[in-house]
């Protein structure tokens, strides 16, 4: 009669193995559960992130462009006003034209005295807007460069 301790040993190593390959497996799915979970935060967290510096930039965006609206505006009421007052002077330039055959010598020499400061001021003005020209084609063309060579790094 065989006996069936071998059997009952063998039949149990095997039982054994089965239970730990299938606890090894729980255990590995547990890790590899828990990997998938630190994966899908870390995207969570960097898609957030990424949400909040493209709101962010998108807010900077808007506000440089309101800002440069309403410089525009700005800039259209202030370029009103002074052709207004060109028309002014050149109405009053015109109109003073019919009274130098009336004047006196005097007169006409005091006018043409300030006349030359006039023309002496309006010199110093142009002078200075053209610099501030010059300095703002300057920096529009820096920032173009340097930003044609940020996009090449990239």
């Amino acid at each position: 009669m065989i006996f069936p301790t071998p059997y009952i040993a063998a039949g149990a190593l095997a039982v054994g193995l089965l239970t730990g390959w299938t606890a090894n497996g729980w255990r590995l799915n547990g890790k590899i559960d828990e990997m998938v979970l630190e994966h899908t935060q870390a995207v969570q967290l960097a898609t957030q992130k990424a949400l909040n510096e493209t709101t962010r930039m998108q807010r900077e965006k808007d506000n440089a462009v309101a800002q440069a609206q309403a410089q525009a505006k700005s800039n259209a009421a202030a370029a009103s006003s002074a052709r207004a007052e060109r028309d002014g002077l050149r109405d009053d330039l015109a109109a003073s034209r019919t009274t130098f055959a009336d004047s006196s010598h005097t007169s006409l020499a005091a006018y043409a005295s300030t006349l030359s400061v006039v023309f002496e001021q309006c010199t110093k003005e142009y002078s200075e807007l053209a610099a501030k020209a010059d300095g703002h084609a300057l920096d529009t063309t820096t920032l173009f460069t340097a930003w044609q060579a940020v996009i090449k790094k990239d």
